[in-house]
């Protein structure tokens, strides 16, 4: 029997990583966890259709993409629906980086690791964000702090 801990409801989950063995391996860690994987690509451009065809909660989005970085995908696919939670996903972080992620739009940027423990938080954490306002900027999802 699997523990979902706090995600009874299954958050959905749509994942963005260019390493095709690391997408497997997260996909099942996150599964395992209780989180519903319904979306996976792994470039900017896959990500896009992705995340309009699966409709995620959250997307968990690669830093460094093949085709773009990770904070500008962020942009984007928060420019175009604002209520989507963004969790930026880094191998390593680089000074500055947290800031700019926070500017793009995304509520948390976690370094990469094998359990995902701190990813699994990060996307609960933004199952208790309030709903989205309508046509607001930012969506009222929970920010950084």
């Amino acid at each position: 029997m699997v523990d979902v801990g706090a995600d009874r409801r299954g958050t959905s989950v749509c994942l963005v990583e260019r390493d095709p063995a690391a997408l497997r391996l997260l996909a099942g860690v996150l599964e395992t966890a209780g989180l519903r994987v319904v979306g996976a690509a792994g470039s900017a451009a896959a990500a896009v259709v992705a995340v309009e065809r699966s409709r995620p909660d959250v997307a968990v989005v690669d830093t460094r993409l093949p085709d773009g970085r990770g904070v500008q995908l962020c942009r984007q696919l928060t420019g175009a629906d604002p209520g989507l939670a963004v969790v930026l996903h880094a191998a390593t972080v680089a000074p500055g980086e947290e800031n700019e992620a926070e500017r793009a739009g995304a509520v948390r940027l976690v370094a990469k690791s094998v359990r995902g423990v701190e990813l699994i938080s990060a996307i609960r954490a933004c199952d208790t964000r309030p709903p989205a306002a309508a046509g607001s900027a930012g969506g009222g999802v929970t920010r950084w702090g």
